[in-house]
């Protein structure tokens, strides 16, 4: 499978990130500076015949400490998965441009659609059912998963063309008792490569989201091999 090269892809990491990787020392050294001075009023304050010891200032000290710390701890490993879910953002760099195989929705605009059920779908008889983005069952018809891929031509029951919309593909394999669905898959562009909360995820022209992890396969745009 060639490939493409992508000669311009533009990444980059929202400026708040800098800001935000600041935050956390002076925060902490804000804290300190506040916790002192509550100790100093604690001490102006006491009663002269019964003061403080000194086994209450370290422990008072030491708690504080051990927030400080756990703070750092977790601030490091915020910053790690950051760093993480960057580097793999910009693995999946070089898929801008190419093709991938996912079980997403079709966005279906009258051209037949190219569908591919999973491997465990097995390779013997089973039901095409279409539902429209309403989760109205559109289209059901028999497929002989032996013969995929096969071309969907986005037509109802009677022959009528469907209308351009988003249509939900599943391979149903087994009597009606013990039918187990399958999410039938269809290639889609690669268009652009976003960062969220969630990690890195691939968009299309269109708009979907497709996760990575769920990418069964990956070739050159019109290599239909």
């Amino acid at each position: 499978m060639d490939v493409a090269q992508t000669t311009q892809t533009t990444l980059s990491v929202p400026s708040t990130q800098t800001a935000q990787a600041s935050q956390p020392t002076s925060t902490i050294s804000s804290d300190f500076e506040t916790f002192l001075r509550m100790l100093t009023v604690q001490l102006e304050n006491q009663d002269p015949l019964n003061p403080m010891s000194s086994d209450e200032f370290a422990v008072q000290l030491a708690t504080f400490s051990g927030v400080e710390q756990q703070v750092l701890t977790n601030d490091l490993l915020a910053d790690m998965t950051a760093m993480l879910s960057t580097g793999s953002m910009g693995d999946l760099a070089a898929w801008v441009g190419m093709e991938v195989l996912a079980p997403v929705p079709v966005d279906f605009d009258g051209t037949p659609v190219t569908l591919y059920p999973p491997p465990e779908a097995g390779r013997g008889p089973a039901e095409l059912v279409v539902l429209d983005a309403d989760g109205t069952e559109v289209a059901r018809q028999q497929v002989d998963l032996s013969q995929a891929p096969f071309d969907w031509a986005g037509t109802a029951p009677d022959g009528t063309p469907l209308p351009s919309g988003t249509y939900t593909m599943t391979f149903v394999v087994g009597t009606a008792e013990l039918a187990t669905p399958h999410a039938a898959h269809h290639y889609l562009d690669v268009a652009e490569v976003r960062l969220d909360p969630t990690g890195a995820m691939l968009l299309t022209p269109g708009g979907q989201e497709i996760d990575p992890d769920s990418v069964a396969g990956l070739r050159s745009p019109g290599d239909d091999a």
